[in-house]
């Protein structure tokens, strides 16, 4: 099985659970992890998290997912390298070789 698919069935539960007391999330996925247009590594992600509209962008975003991320360490989630906050009017979306993990 996609070691992708394992992470999502790890965090789709943990992304449930925050967005039914908050609200916050619209969309989050599994993307290959790129350095640059050179290389893109296969074994290491990215987690991109979409706002709903009217929620503001800042620095708390990294940190709580984050926090959540290392509160409910698992080995599964070690290939997570980075995290992107995207606002809900930027136009990425999650690509047909990403793995979505929760849709609101």
């Amino acid at each position: 099985m996609d070691k992708r698919k394992i992470i999502r069935e790890k965090l789709y539960p943990i992304f449930c659970e925050i967005n039914k007391n908050q609200k916050r999330y619209a969309e989050v996925w599994l993307s290959f992890l790129q350095f640059g247009k050179l290389y893109t590594a296969t074994d290491y992600y990215e987690l991109k998290v979409k706002l709903l509209p009217g929620v503001v962008r800042n620095y708390r975003e990294i940190e709580e997912i984050t926090k959540v991320l290392f509160e409910k360490v698992q080995p599964e989630f070690r290939p997570i390298l980075a995290v992107q906050i995207i606002n809900a009017e930027d136009n990425k979306r999650c690509k047909k070789k990403d793995v979505m993990v929760y849709c609101d």
